[in-house]
């Protein structure tokens, strides 16, 4: 399964001065594991959140984001300071799954 669900994203990242970006920002993000098909798609996720939905080229590339990538806090500095530099609670730490495990739906990406 090459495709990958993303949610949980830093708040600055979901700002609306900055949500334009988000798809850039979140295949900047996917990209330092492996190679993805395009942007990622963005979509209202379950609880309301905002969700990606992203295609690595590769099975083993999905794999190794979320092994890498899945919980970890990616707040700004300034979002740490704000919050006392306590850890990040579930909700503040990155979500990343394979979307089949994650019960996504996929629509097929095209020939590649």
């Amino acid at each position: 399964d090459r495709a990958v669900v993303a949610r949980n994203f830093p708040q600055a990242w979901v700002a609306p001065a900055a949500l334009g970006s988000l798809p850039q920002k979140v295949q900047s993000l996917l990209q330092r594991i492996g190679p993805i098909d395009g942007a990622p798609s963005i979509s209202q996720g379950p609880g309301g959140g905002l969700q990606a939905l992203a295609h690595f080229k590769s099975a083993e590339a999905a794999r190794d984001a979320v092994t890498t990538l899945h919980g970890t806090d990616l707040r700004t500095a300034q979002e740490k300071r704000l919050a006392n530099f306590e850890p990040p609670k579930e909700s503040e730490r990155f979500w990343l799954r394979i979307a089949s495990e994650a019960g996504v739906m996929v629509p097929q990406a095209g020939a590649g």
